[in-house]
């Protein structure tokens, strides 16, 4: 049984696609639905940042990363008003996340008390990736402990489902989810 849904935000069309389907879902199935917006700290902290700044003669590196920093949490709060406002005139019971780390890493272990994760394909990331997944999806169906739904960019009514089955005790689960449909 479906009752809490897991919906990853990051503010592309992809993720506002998913939140689509994810109140499609919570509806039907009755359930609550929680929003993660992961800071993501390879964007604050990773090789690039560190290359950048020493070329271009940043001194004080810190004040750079905490401006970068103060950007991004002020996008995910834009992104959770945006999440709560959607909720609200939906009628849903939804809860939000805000949290930083890795993006797949933290989207898991946020996952490990819903029922079902419902993202976009593709994030803020699409124009640099090639594909059917986007690089965090893919981590993400490939590590999650819970079925994924992984939808397109844009929202339409679902008519039908496609499942994946290896006969493991994940996709045995994911089969009962997907036969509650």
């Amino acid at each position: 049984m479906i009752k809490k849904i897991l919906i990853p935000q990051d503010g592309s069309e992809h993720s506002s696609a998913a939140l689509s389907y994810g109140i499609y879902v919570a509806k039907k199935f009755g359930a609550a639905i929680k929003a993660v917006y992961v800071v993501d700290i390879v964007a604050l902290e990773g090789p690039f940042l560190h290359d950048v700044s020493g070329s271009l003669g940043f001194e004080p590196y810190l004040n750079f990363s905490t401006k970068m920093r103060e950007v991004l949490e002020d996008r995910g709060k834009a992104v959770m008003a945006r999440f709560e406002e959607v909720c609200k005139s939906e009628g849903v019971v939804y809860e939000m996340l805000t949290t930083s780390g890795i993006v797949a890493n933290e989207i898991c272990d946020a996952a490990k008390l819903s029922d079902l994760i419902v993202m976009g394909s593709r994030g803020v990331n699409v124009k640099f990736e090639y594909g059917l997944l986007g690089s965090t999806t893919e981590a993400v169906v490939r590590r999650s402990s819970v079925p994924v739904l992984v939808t397109p960019k844009t929202f339409s009514q679902p008519q039908r489902a496609l499942l994946a089955y290896d006969g493991s005790p994940n996709a045995s689960r994911a089969m009962h989810s997907a036969a509650e449909w």
